[in-house]
């Protein structure tokens, strides 16, 4: 019986910790996808207008700008409520 409660108290910890992780992780993936995105976007607008390389620097600025600010708001937000 007390295997049985140890296994659970181990998984309890580990959902803890995959739900303290997940804010982090969500970061991870809003910086790569708005970089793609909008290096992506600015790209394609460099081959219709014949730039080179201007938009696709803008979008991946963009991108890269927009991920710093959800870094900063879900760090805002865990530090107002830490749980």
């Amino acid at each position: 019986m007390s295997f049985v409660k140890k296994k659970k108290d181990n998984q309890k910890e580990i959902n803890s910790a995959y739900s303290k992780a997940g804010p982090y992780l969500n970061i991870t993936y809003f910086f790569i996808s708005a970089m793609i995105i909008f290096g992506f976007v600015g790209y394609k607008i460099d081959q219709a207008y014949g730039f080179n390389f201007l938009f696709l620097l803008i979008g991946l600025f963009v991108g890269l700008s927009l991920g710093f600010y959800k870094l900063y708001i879900v760090i805002t937000h865990i530090e107002k409520d830490p749980d």
